[in-house]
């Protein structure tokens, strides 16, 4: 199964480093997302500005994560889509959020907007890893959950 992961947390974000690591259990995972944190940006996507793109890698300075983008979620699905893959993936994952996306929220959740950007015009399934508890998991506890999900 190919995956595209994303986020409004920003590729460097621990949710979205642990999700990978259980997401990789299923098939591949590409990681599309922004370089720095983008909550709250919703469905806004980058129109004056250049979009850059840099390639991420693991610690070890070999392993292949994805890309960077100077830009918003719905742009980093964007590019993900019409330019970095060679071929679409089989779903889109967007997460694991760091806060809320409950109620009122979600019309301004960057990852939410990631999640349904392209998507629906592509009919690519996609989810959401979102956590709304007064329980404490660790991060990685989550991924794992958001995998089994």
């Amino acid at each position: 199964m190919r995956i595209l992961l994303t986020n409004d947390d920003g590729i460097y974000a621990p949710g979205l480093r642990a999700l990978r690591k259980e997401l990789l259990e299923l098939g591949s995972v590409t990681v599309v997302a922004p370089a720095t944190e983008q909550s709250a940006a919703g469905h806004s996507v980058t129109l004056l500005t250049p979009l850059l793109v840099n390639e991420v890698f693991e610690d070890d300075g070999k392993t292949f994560v994805g890309w960077a983008v100077e830009g918003r979620p719905a742009d980093c699905v964007k590019l993900a889509l019409l330019e970095l893959l060679p071929e679409p993936p089989d779903v889109i994952i967007s997460g694991m959020n760091a806060g809320s996306n409950a109620g009122i929220n979600v019309l301004y959740s960057g990852t939410v907007a990631a999640s349904d950007r392209r998507a629906r015009s592509t009919a690519t399934p996609r989810s959401r890893s979102r956590w709304s508890t007064t329980r404490r998991f660790t991060t990685s506890r989550r991924a794992r959950t958001s995998r089994e999900r």
